[in-house]
Order: C-alpha cells, then structure tokens, then sequence
C-alpha cells in the first residue's frame, strides 16, 4: 500500500513539474514570436529606405547614359 501511494506522488510531482515547464516555454515562445516580429518590422524599414535611396539616386542618374552612373561615363 505504501508502494502504490508512493508512486502515485510521484506522478502527481512530475506532472505538475512538466505543466510548469510547459508553461514556462509557452511565455518563452510568446516572447520571442514578439521579437522576431518586431525584427521583421524593423528589416520592412529598412528595406522601404533603401527602396527609397535606390530610387532617389536612379532618378538622380543621367538618363541619357544608360549607365546609371555619373554624367559622361
């Protein structure tokens, strides 16, 4: 009888250390989904300026050179 009782605390403790870590993995993964998403915002920045400066300096080229470069080369 000892036995039995001894063992069912002893899946009664592991349970509930196993739904512990659950959940502490589960905050884990909600944390760095946030992160990754604010990284994924950030790279949307930064690739819209440097949309931006790629177009800035194509219309800032001699269209006549067909270059892109500076005039006359």
């Amino acid at each position: 009888m000892f036995r039995k009782s001894d063992d069912t605390s002893r899946v009664r403790v592991a349970v509930m250390s196993l739904t512990a870590e659950a959940q502490f993995l589960e905050v884990r993964i909600r944390h760095l989904r946030e992160e990754i998403a604010e990284v994924d915002t950030q790279l949307d920045a930064l690739g819209e300026s440097l949309r931006g400066l790629l177009g800035s300096a194509r219309s800032n080229a001699d269209p006549g050179s067909g270059t892109g470069g500076p005039p006359g080369i």
